[in-house]
């Protein structure tokens, strides 16, 4: 063999090896590049999957919290209305009312857990009403504690919202004029009246 055509295929040979080493190259930057687009891909799913259960755990919550918070608001108005008809409700009147739960959101999936009882770590007796309509007049307050817990059936999501209210019976004969209905005052001789003027009506003079 000439010497010729040893250096042709010596030539020939590291050509060869030159091609395999550079494919082999390009096959190792494709699966480095692979690896970090599957890695980025993961992490954007974990975030974006991170994201949306706290969000729908945001509005379980919040859904809940209104929830609790309609139940508050319907034993407040019934305990409001319970007042038109007695001073001094008793236990079985104050468990009624709490055990009376909003029927539109126990048909949604939520159950309730309400109490409304007196408020033994409040102050009783007789006060000054510190401010408005009847502001300086003395009272005997009883403090109740009303406390509405709702839950989520589905979720287990729970919330708890407690409101303190006091009940203020305020004695007539502070009242220099007092009517259960309504006062009707007539034009009369000019005299000098000197007290509070007071109807669970309307005053008409």
């Amino acid at each position: 063999m000439s010497k010729q055509s040893e250096n042709y295929s010596a030539t020939k040979a590291q050509e060869l090896r030159a091609s395999h080493t550079e494919r082999g190259a390009a096959l190792s930057t494709a699966l480095i590049v692979m690896s970090l687009l599957a890695a980025i891909s993961m992490t954007v799913l974990a975030v974006v999957t991170h994201e949306a259960r706290i969000a729908g755990s945001d509005l379980q919550r919040t859904q809940t919290f209104y929830a609790a918070d309609a139940g508050l608001e319907k034993m407040t108005n019934d305990f409001s209305k319970l007042f038109a008809k007695t001073s001094n409700p008793n236990s079985a009147q104050l468990s009624n009312i709490a055990t009376s739960y909003p029927t539109e959101l126990t048909s949604e999936g939520f159950s309730f857990n309400q109490s409304l009882s007196l408020d033994a770590t409040a102050n009783s007796g007789t006060v000054t009403i510190p401010n408005g309509a009847f502001s300086g007049l003395y009272a005997n307050v009883t403090p109740y504690v009303l406390t509405s817990t709702a839950t989520q059936t589905n979720t287990g999501v729970q919330v708890s919202l407690q409101r303190k209210m006091n009940n203020y019976l305020i004695p007539i004969f502070q009242f220099g004029m007092f009517s259960n209905e309504d006062i009707e005052l007539y034009p009369l001789p000019s005299m000098a009246f000197n007290g509070r003027v007071h109807a669970n009506g309307n005053i008409y003079a």
